[in-house]
């Protein structure tokens, strides 16, 4: 009589959905692990591997806003030994003594499995320590584990998401026979939020309707990298209701997307400016550094820059500033990149590098201004951006306001193209 050998865990059979097959997002599966011996032969397990076993799933896939790694743990992974084989009734077949493990996931993206044997029963390790907290070197890998081949895939188009600057509206002033075109991008979803590809042509399944009819009108809808796309021109100020449809079905399920025109830019909030570049990734010794900052403007209704008490436009000065930031949910809304208009938009944006201030500021027309400084020593240095005085905005604002949360940068400056930095003292 010749019997299999004792377990050799990198001999192991690993198969099914998830290891060899791609999935569908929302789903049930189960792939099987079946025991080997150190020379391959199928060794009928007694169960007792079970305690051993260790599974640990995830999905990876890009963040379609930033393109960074992004890592989500399957919803739902468990093991099962299987004494006696499937029989015919199966949906799906395996071994005896088999092990059987069910997952499922709602996000979808490259599978990533890992599946361990621990040294001891109960316990929680993987042979992968970037995997699980509990790491144990004693843990052995299953199969060829790590798995990574299969994908999964979103279930289908259920709902969308919309992007675009288009959506924050857009202005009509004097003089202008139309608005800029207003872009809006649509994201085909799945019921969990991932993001669904549409086969080519897909675009002539899109159809869209504005209220009212007439002073605004919709480009034709085009396949672009992130979903679709389409520009929206208006003639006239006004709010405008745009419901988009597919294949004769609405996605705008929330309601339609309410564009607004106006006559002319709501004003500046400062607390909603951002500033950004590579000032504060990497800055060297001499080499010319810039800083971008990104001017938002709040489309809202002028009665949230009214003073209450007087009825006039609310003055921003020093005492009311903390009143503006933190006014009612009522009055905080969309925000949109907003240039100051004529001569001396760019005298605006003050730029302080080490509290002197950065003459050169080059505005790009779209509300990004950018200012190009240079350190003569290394080390920590501070920079500070601050927006005002503008006495024609909506609200009059007599003083010159620092952006976002009005704290001063801390940046590094490095004395040559390295990656690390000593100091020994903070700057005052």
């Amino acid at each position: 009589l010749v019997v299999a050998g004792k377990n050799d865990f990198s001999k192991f059979n690993v198969y099914g959905p998830g290891i060899t097959e791609d999935v569908i997002v929302g789903y049930t599966y189960h792939f099987n692990i079946e025991a080997r011996d150190e020379f391959g032969n199928t060794r009928v397990d007694d169960g007792s591997t079970l305690g051993l076993l260790s599974v640990f799933m995830e999905a990876r896939g890009e963040d379609r806003r930033t393109g960074a790694l992004v890592k989500t743990a399957f919803d739902l992974v468990t093991v099962k030994y299987e004494k006696e084989a499937s029989n015919e009734a199966s949906s799906e077949k395996w071994l005896e003594g088999t092990f059987r493990v069910m997952f499922k996931t709602k996000t979808s993206g490259g599978i990533y499995a890992t599946i361990s044997a621990c040294p001891l029963a109960g316990m929680s390790c993987s042979h992968m320590e970037s995997d699980l907290d509990t790491y144990d070197v004693g843990a052995s890998a299953i199969g060829s584990s790590p798995y990574t081949a299969s994908v999964a895939k979103p279930l289908g188009y259920v709902s969308s998401a919309f992007t675009g600057s288009g959506l924050q509206g857009g202005v009509l002033g004097e003089g202008m026979s139309a608005t800029e075109p207003l872009p809006v991008v649509i994201e085909p979803l799945d019921a969990y939020g991932n993001v669904v590809e549409l086969a080519a042509g897909s675009e002539a399944l899109f159809s869209v309707s504005i209220t009212p009819p007439t002073g605004m009108a919709a480009s034709s809808i085009a396949a672009i990298d992130d979903g679709f796309a389409l520009n929206l021109t208006a003639t006239a100020t006004g709010n405008y209701f745009v419901d988009l449809a597919y294949n004769g079905s609405s996605i705008t399920a929330q309601g339609p997307l309410e564009i607004p025109v106006y006559s002319d830019y709501p004003p500046v909030d400062p607390a909603q400016c951002v500033d950004f570049g590579e000032i504060f990734e990497e800055c060297v010794v001499g080499e010319t550094c810039t800083s971008n900052v990104q001017l938002y403007s709040e489309a809202k209704d002028p009665t949230c820059y009214t003073d209450q008490s007087t009825g006039g436009l609310m003055v921003l000065s020093t005492q009311r500033y903390a009143e503006i930031v933190s006014r009612p949910e009522a009055c905080v809304g969309v925000f949109y990149p907003f240039t100051m208009s004529g001569e001396g938009g760019e005298s605006y944006v003050t730029v302080l590098a080490d509290s002197n201030r950065v003459n050169e500021i080059i505005a790009d027309g779209k509300g990004t201004y950018e200012a190009k400084m240079a350190f003569s020593i290394s080390g920590l240095h501070t920079v500070e951006t601050k927006v005002g005085p503008d006495p024609s905005s909506r609200w009059i604002q007599t003083i010159t306001v620092p952006i976002g949360d009005g704290k001063t940068k801390i940046i590094k400056v490095f004395s040559s193209n390295t990656t690390e930095l000593s100091v020994s003292t903070f700057p005052t």
